[in-house]
């Protein structure tokens, strides 16, 4: 067993990473040649 596995504890996810995991898959399910960077800018632009 790793050790630095252990003591992880994970984040509870926030209503503000759920909206912007949304965000990210409507751009993606619209777009799916985006990379990032792509993604990043029409991000930005919102």
């Amino acid at each position: 067993m790793n050790r630095s596995g252990l003591y992880y504890e994970k984040k509870p996810v926030t209503e503000n990473d759920v909206v912007l995991m949304n965000e990210i898959h409507d751009i993606y399910s619209e777009w799916p040649f985006y990379g990032y960077r792509k993604i990043h800018a029409v991000l930005q632009k919102a």
